[in-house]
């Protein structure tokens, strides 16, 4: 019988290493709104009228908001001095992967080189659309593809993964503002993994799922079903979590560091019975965090995510369009919406 056998997320280079961001274990042990889009986002005089939205897409999003928000966002397409506004306070970017960092779905990719393609593709089109539980549409379609290492690995190297146009320039440009940027995906860290290279970012900046691989065959064996992306919801619990470990850095620094500046609100304590103990003390300024995605599970960040932008630069998902914040097609109308360019309309 084999052992388990973790593999590091860092690595330098893109396709071996995309394989060893995954996790190896034995058979044995594996867990068996119309939004607007930027031409048409409305002006501060048109009602924003409520639309009925699908379970469980209706139950998250009427989950309470995460207390590190200044205030609840809005839920439906909203004025664009509001959008401009909130995209420019923020302090760090989610973007989904598939279909939109990517250009691929990569679970549909990995089905058409394992002649699954349209088996796998129903599951995941229902799954995007939230007509299922994601949990269930995965699991659905990984006991149908049951992928090997080896699998993963000929994909990898017949077609890597592909960045969509201007989204690395986007990414760059973010980062040189100083907002922090991650990739919050319900796809799999193995086929991620190239796309993270190229873009340059850490190797904690990815939430996705693993895929376990028998140590001694390279079967597939499983998934990690406790991961934040691999069930209903897990988008919002991925955010929370970078909310509270970006509000946690941010603490520390400022306890290291006295000479570092970190945006923070005084707040004074003292002593019931004695006022000279009076003292000031420093919290950081609650985190705010902004999702950009294709599908329902994206929506299912705004209980937490102070702002969600629809993308349909690869697919146009109704269900986004009806209830994200604004809608977008191209990369370069989400940095017009951050300067307040009104000249980048919808091509």
């Amino acid at each position: 019988m084999s052992t388990p056998d973790q593999h590091s997320n860092r690595h330098d280079t893109a396709h071996a290493d995309a394989l060893s961001a995954s996790e190896t274990v034995t058979a044995a042990t594996a867990a068996s709104a119309t939004a607007a889009s930027i031409d048409s986002v409305p002006d501060a005089s048109t009602p924003i009228m409520p639309v009925p939205m699908p379970m469980p897409l209706a139950l998250a999003l009427s989950q309470p908001h995460s207390s590190a928000s200044i205030s609840p966002p809005p839920v439906g397409p909203q004025p664009r001095s509001w959008v401009c506004q909130t995209l420019r306070s923020l302090d760090a970017i989610a973007f989904d992967v598939d279909s939109t960092a990517s250009m691929d779905e990569g679970i549909d990719l990995l089905a058409e080189h394992m002649g699954k393609g349209e088996e796998v593709k129903r599951l995941t089109d229902t799954a995007m659309n939230g007509q299922v539980a994601f949990e269930d549409a995965l699991n659905a379609r990984l006991n149908l593809l049951r992928p090997s290492r080896s699998d993963v690995s000929r994909l990898l190297a017949s077609h890597p993964p592909r960045l969509t146009p201007g989204f690395k320039e986007l990414v760059s440009w973010l980062l040189d503002r100083g907002v922090k940027v991650f990739l919050v995906s319900g796809g799999f860290r193995c086929l991620i993994e190239p796309l993270r290279v190229e873009l340059g970012l850490d190797a904690d900046s990815v939430y996705a799922n693993d895929i376990y691989w028998d140590t001694d065959s390279g079967e597939y064996a499983g998934f990690n079903t406790q991961a934040f992306t691999a069930r209903s919801g897990g988008k919002a619990r991925a955010l929370q979590h970078i909310i509270s470990t970006l509000t946690s850095s941010a603490l520390s620094s400022s306890s290291a560091s006295s000479s570092r500046s970190v945006p923070c609100e005084s707040t004074t304590t003292s002593r019931p019975d004695d006022p000279s103990t009076s003292t000031s003390i420093s919290s950081p300024t609650p985190i705010r965090i902004g999702m950009v995605g294709d599908g329902a599970t994206d929506l299912e960040s705004m209980p937490i995510a102070s702002i969600m932008i629809g993308f349909g630069g690869i697919v146009r998902r109704d269900i986004v369009k009806k209830h994200a914040h604004a809608f977008i097609n191209e990369w370069k109308q989400l940095r017009a919406l951050m300067e307040d360019d009104e000249n980048i309309k919808e091509v």
